[in-house]
Parts: structure tokens; C-alpha cells; sequence
């Protein structure tokens, strides 16, 4: 398992091997994860160049914040999942803390009413 959904590289997985199995196969896990609502967050200041720290830094993006948006785009581009949506926490960089106590980032976790 080298971070996919599909068998084989040095990784072992034994959660995702599990995930797989336990809803009938890697469709039906696709299918799922696609039917749930999913808020991606990233920081509008999580803009630190990615250099060395791993293989695809360049292929996968410059830094985190456009990591997070070519992710989605792609999502959107495969699937066009209207349950999954992108939000951008505004002068956050990479803080979990600031994210998620965020008004973008409580809304995300507990809904507009809180």
C-alpha cells in the first residue's frame, strides 16, 4: 500500500484493508466516502514552499494551500460530488487550533446554529 486503495508497495494498512473489506470492495468504499458530507479546510496563509519532504512536492503542488486546492479540484473533475465542499479559513496557516476554532472551521464541525 503506497497511499492509494489499491494493493501492493512496503506500507502496510491493515485500517484500510479492513475499510475495504468491510463495505464490499473499493467501489463500494468510493461510493461511500462520495455519499458523505465532507468539509475539506485550508489555511488562506499555509503557503510555506514544500521543498524535500516529499517526492511529489512539485507535482502535487507548490504548498499545502494549493495541495488542498488541486485536491478538490480533482475531486470535483472525477466525481462532481455535490456533498463534499472546499473552505478556506481565512489568515490561517498550518494550525489545526486556528482552523478548527475558526468560524469556517466551527461551522464545518457543528453547523451554522451553534
Amino acid at each position: 500500500w503506497q497511499w492509494g486503495l489499491a494493493e501492493g508497495g512496503n506500507v502496510t494498512a491493515p485500517y484500510k484493508d479492513r475499510a475495504i473489506e468491510s463495505s464490499g470492495g473499493v467501489d463500494n468504499l468510493k461510493k461511500r466516502f462520495l455519499q458523505r458530507s465532507v468539509t475539506y479546510l485550508a489555511g488562506s496563509k499555509d503557503i510555506i514552499p514544500l521543498q524535500g519532504t516529499c517526492e511529489d512536492d512539485s507535482f502535487q503542488g507548490g504548498c499545502r494551500l494549493e495541495r488542498a486546492h488541486l485536491y478538490y479540484e480533482s475531486l470535483q473533475t472525477l466525481y462532481n460530488s455535490t456533498k463534499h465542499v472546499f473552505k478556506e479559513v481565512k489568515g490561517s496557516n498550518h494550525d489545526h487550533t486556528f482552523m478548527f476554532q475558526s468560524p469556517v472551521g466551527l461551522d464545518a464541525i457543528f453547523g451554522a446554529d451553534i
